[in-house]
């Protein structure tokens, strides 16, 4: 992205620009309509309190960028209002070096954005236009309240597959596919999980259309084909079969998706997704040519 400045490496080793420079490093009060958290410990208690995610901005007075994004993003009154869903914190990284270091804020301008248990749901590095930046402040969820239960019983037991599984779905369903599938991937390592070859399947399979929504099909296709490999007959075959056969579309293979076609209907040819299957293959022959 435009607009982004690497953190000097004597700053990453802790050491300020005030004390470079002999000054003194005031903090701007530019951006009165957000009303900004200075401590974010107190950020994160507001934050599960109240169920709301997190923006957490890293930035420093001597990166111009970050400047410019002042201006240009958070001062903006509209952005404030779509920021008023989440707790905001501003995190000055001369000051917080231990914080930046924690979410890998190694550039600036870095916006995280968390969950109010510390789980990472989106970030942007560097700023050149306001559009890098809205969409994803106001597509994103503001109601982070219902994970409270499972993240409560992950705390008292981190193997407690059920509150896995259900924070999991609950990304899943807010189109949030990266932090849908880091839960899965924790889900897919439990004992149980191994014991049970339908359960594995199913998570293997989530894992991979976890893949193919976020972009990359040739990863969910090696997941689909590890699932069919591994158990090769489970209840929700056919809905593996179906990712397997778009994820061989978007690479290119038409051949192997007739074959894949061919094994759903195999599997249960009255199957809406068998249906699905062929159209999808018709539109991708004609957006072939």
């Amino acid at each position: 992205m435009r607009g982004t400045i690497r953190i000097p490496g004597f700053l990453l080793l802790g050491i300020s620009m005030a004390a470079i420079s002999g000054g003194t490093v005031q903090e701007s009060t530019s951006a009165p309509a957000i009303s900004w958290h200075k401590d974010y410990n107190a950020a994160v208690g507001q934050a599960r309190a109240e169920g709301r995610p997190l923006l957490i901005d890293f930035w420093a007075t001597w990166c111009p960028p970050c400047r410019e994004m002042e201006a240009k993003l958070w001062a903006r009154p509209d952005v404030a209002v779509l920021a008023a869903k989440y707790v905001c914190v501003r995190v000055d990284v001369d000051q917080e070096r231990a914080l930046a270091n924690r979410f890998r804020a190694d550039s600036l301008p870095t916006v995280v954005f968390t969950d109010p248990w510390g789980t990472e749901i989106a970030r942007r590095q560097g700023f050149g236009d306001p559009l890098d930046y809205i969409p994803l402040i106001r597509d994103l969820p503001g109601d982070l309240s219902p994970l409270a239960g499972q993240y409560e019983r992950l705390a008292q037991n981190g193997h407690d597959l059920a509150a896995l599984l259900d924070i999991a779905r609950f990304y899943y369903r807010k189109q949030l596919f990266h932090t849908s599938r880091e839960f899965y991937e924790r889900a897919l390592e439990e004992k149980a999980v191994q014991a049970d070859p339908d359960v594995r399947a199913d998570i293997l399979t989530a894992i991979g259309w976890n893949l193919l929504k976020s972009g990359d099909s040739r990863g969910a296709r090696k997941r689909f084909e590890r699932c069919l490999k591994e158990i090769p007959v489970h209840p929700g075959v056919e809905v593996t079969l179906y990712g397997l056969l778009r994820a061989q579309i978007a690479t290119g293979d038409r051949a192997e998706a007739e074959e894949t076609l061919q094994r759903m209907r195999a599997a249960n040819p009255k199957s809406p997704l068998v249906e699905q299957a062929r159209i999808d293959l018709a539109a991708g022959e004609l957006a072939g040519r």
